[in-house]
């Protein structure tokens, strides 16, 4: 009775106890059935693992983020008009996308555990090669977990990041998360993130910056149980940290160090069994603190991005994905303004 309603621990310790009654042997096979059936249902919650693959095709209307303004006045040359090269202007073209990634969990008791995980993402473009990407990420960490109502996580990443085939930057840190259960409809969370961005090549090593991010959000159930709503505010900083060189003798980037403020809304909502609807929008505003050299201003960056799709599963470990991403960012420094719209369709297989 124990065992049919779920309570493993006094299932298990009443088979045991009967189990030490000398029981006929045929009671005794059966109890055994019992026992080995308890120990794998507790393995498999002491142990949990996920993984997926996926690929996708898709049409990207600015593979490289960079202006459609061909022709630039730089003020420090006196307004002179330059015209830009073709590389760094906007360039539209099809791509390809795979990725594949997995997590493992292990509960080393009633309320700490650990995980370790690992994504790998690449996108290729048709034409524009130069563009191609590749991201290799990795994590590890802790958690513990308070009543069900509280969970804390912690843990290291690290990455590296590859430009057209070739290796272009890494970035290492570290995470920590905090997720309160106000109640079945209700949870609220709370994030802090440092990482190091290192270039490779030590004419890029000028872009190099430390980064620290804070951020909370806040997660609704609708009373249907089948919609979401979510929003969360982030706070960013950029320390500039790039080494003093030949080429670079008073050291940092062009911008030197950036603080950001960051806004994100959206939902999603099912529609029957198969099928959820998604969208969601975000703000960001960036601001530096030194004046570019060429431009002579301190540059102002404010970046809007819209994403909605949805996700159809005429299987529970299969998803096909139909997406659009638009995003716009202002910036007054005109070779920093840019807009790009991104379509695509993602197939996607799960293994839990």
């Amino acid at each position: 009775a124990y065992y049919q309603l779920g309570d493993l621990p006094r299932a298990k310790t009443e088979f045991e106890t009967v189990s030490k009654q000398n029981p006929p042997e045929a009671a005794r096979a059966t109890i055994q059935k019992y026992l080995d059936a308890i120990a794998a249902q507790q393995a498999a919650k002491q142990t949990r693992f996920s993984a997926y693959v996926e690929g996708g095709l898709g049409h990207d209307t600015n593979v490289n983020n960079s202006t459609s303004q061909s022709q630039i006045d730089v003020p420090v040359f006196g307004n002179q008009t330059f015209t830009l090269s073709p590389t760094n202007l906007k360039t539209a073209d099809n791509y390809y996308s795979v990725a594949a990634g997995g997590e493992v969990s292990h509960n080393l008791d009633a309320n700490w555990g650990s995980y370790a995980g690992a994504d790998a993402r690449q996108r290729g473009n048709n034409t524009q090669t130069g563009f191609d990407t590749l991201g290799l990420d990795g994590r590890a960490g802790v958690t513990f977990t308070d009543s069900e109502k509280n969970i804390f996580r912690i843990g290291g990443m690290a990455g590296r990041y590859n430009l057209a085939r070739v290796h272009d930057h890494n970035s290492s840190g570290f995470s920590a998360d905090w997720r309160h259960v106000y109640s079945p409809a209700n949870q609220m969370s709370i994030s802090a993130q440092y990482g190091r961005n290192r270039f490779v090549d030590p004419a890029m090593t000028i872009d190099n910056f430390d980064q620290t991010t804070l951020g909370t959000g806040w997660l609704h159930v609708l009373e249907d149980g089948q919609s979401v709503l979510f929003g969360s505010l982030f706070l960013a900083n950029e320390n500039d940290v790039a080494p003093i060189t030949p080429t670079n003798p008073s050291g940092g980037r062009a911008d030197g160090n950036k603080r950001g403020l960051g806004l994100r809304a959206g939902g999603q909502t099912a529609m029957g069994e198969e099928t959820e609807l998604f969208a969601n929008l975000g703000l960001q505003s960036g601001v530096y603190d030194k004046t570019n050299a060429s431009f002579l201003l301190k540059r102002k960056d404010h970046l809007f991005d819209l994403s909605t799709g949805a996700n159809w599963h005429w299987d529970k470990n299969w998803t096909l994905r139909p997406q659009l991403n638009y995003t716009r960012n202002y910036s007054n420094i005109v070779i920093y303004s840019y807009n790009r719209m991104d379509v695509s369709l993602t197939i996607r297989r799960d293994f839990r």
